[in-house]
């Protein structure tokens, strides 16, 4: 199991989610949904599992508080849109800014910390993270969706 490429896969599933919401006319509060569970669930199944890891490498530390601020962001950009749906119609222009963060949320994590945690953590010890990585994320999956 490539832990690497589960995030990647991640990453890719939830820039197709936000591409879907994006192009439609109205919001689609089923589909937001949908994209705030996934990107919750990767995202504190990644802080929990991934980046407590990680955070032990001291190579590591300080992508890891950067990467954590970028979650907490998205997670705030995330209650806006849970809070403002309703009530405001200039929806897109938050939207924008979640696509904006994730992108550059997403090219961090792909260009300078997967290639420098690569490098920090053995076979052995990514091939545990993945397997705790996919089980948290399935946890916190079924409490986001219920």
């Amino acid at each position: 199991m490539d832990l690497y490429q589960l995030l990647k896969d991640d990453h890719r599933d939830v820039e197709s989610l936000l591409d879907r919401l994006a192009e439609g006319e109205d919001f689609d509060s089923d589909l937001f949904q949908t994209l705030r569970e996934n990107l919750l669930a990767h995202a504190h199944a990644e802080d929990e599992i991934v980046y407590a890891a990680l955070a032990q490498q001291p190579d590591a530390s300080s992508l890891i508080v950067e990467s954590r601020q970028d979650h907490q962001a998205l997670e705030g950009l995330l209650d806006e849109l849970t809070a403002g749906i309703s009530e405001d119609e200039d929806w897109t222009t938050k939207l924008e800014d979640l696509d904006q963060l994730l992108a550059e949320h997403v090219e961090f994590e792909e260009t300078e910390l997967i290639p420098l945690a690569q490098r920090l953590l053995d076979e052995e010890t990514e091939t545990h993270l993945a397997e705790r990585f996919l089980a948290r994320k399935e946890q916190l999956g079924a409490a986001h969706s219920e």
